[in-house]
């Protein structure tokens, strides 16, 4: 399966229902597409501890934007 897919399964462990989760290393490569909530360390079931962001919602578009 590998690193991505595995990441991405305990992204979704530790979610809330209706929620979107992103690790540090997602956040630091979409920073200011999105406005995120850093909600810190959460543990998976494995117990690994990941630092996450929730998405609330894409940036306000600034002046000139498509």
């Amino acid at each position: 399966m590998g690193d991505t897919v595995n990441l991405a399964a305990r992204m979704e462990q530790v979610a809330e229902p209706g929620t979107t989760y992103i690790s540090e290393d997602t956040f630091k490569i979409t920073e200011g597409l999105f406005r995120v909530e850093a909600l810190g360390r959460r543990r998976s079931r494995e117990g690994e501890a990941l630092k996450v962001y929730q998405v609330i919602a894409p940036a306000a578009e600034g002046p000139g934007s498509m």
